[in-house]
């Protein structure tokens, strides 16, 4: 667990409010853990979605990553889900102090969120 009060701690369990809580990702040494499954293999409906490049201002933190959507579906559509969290992938996260961290996924509480802004990612 990493708060910026009082740094990173390793605990085996933690009762937190969910109201207060960022964002939340797994990270070992750094770098998040390597996925499951191979590209292809689906043992579950699966939906395609395109990756929209978002920057995220919440308190302390700045993140750039991609937001998923359907088809037809807006970044505004995303935020407007009833859930709480919502999944940001190839994440790049630049806390006020400290230093910067990369994940494969986060989970980010969309009620913390001061700022999105949708970017462009430059073609070669």
């Amino acid at each position: 667990m990493y708060s910026l009060r009082e740094g990173s701690e390793a605990v085996e369990f933690a009762c937190l409010n969910k109201v207060n809580i960022l964002f939340v990702g797994e990270f070992e040494d750094g770098q998040t853990r390597g996925v499951g499954s191979e590209p292809g293999d689906k043992r579950y409906p699966y939906l395609h979605k395109s990756p929209r490049a978002v920057k995220l201002y919440l308190p302390f933190y700045i993140m750039t990553g991609n937001i998923h959507c359907s088809e037809g579906q807006r970044v505004s559509d995303v935020l407007n889900l009833p859930l709480r969290f919502f999944p940001i992938t190839d994440v790049e996260i630049h806390p006020e102090a400290g230093n910067d961290l990369k994940s494969g996924f986060v989970a980010v509480n969309k009620r913390q969120i001061i700022l999105l802004e949708e970017t462009v990612v430059p073609t070669t």
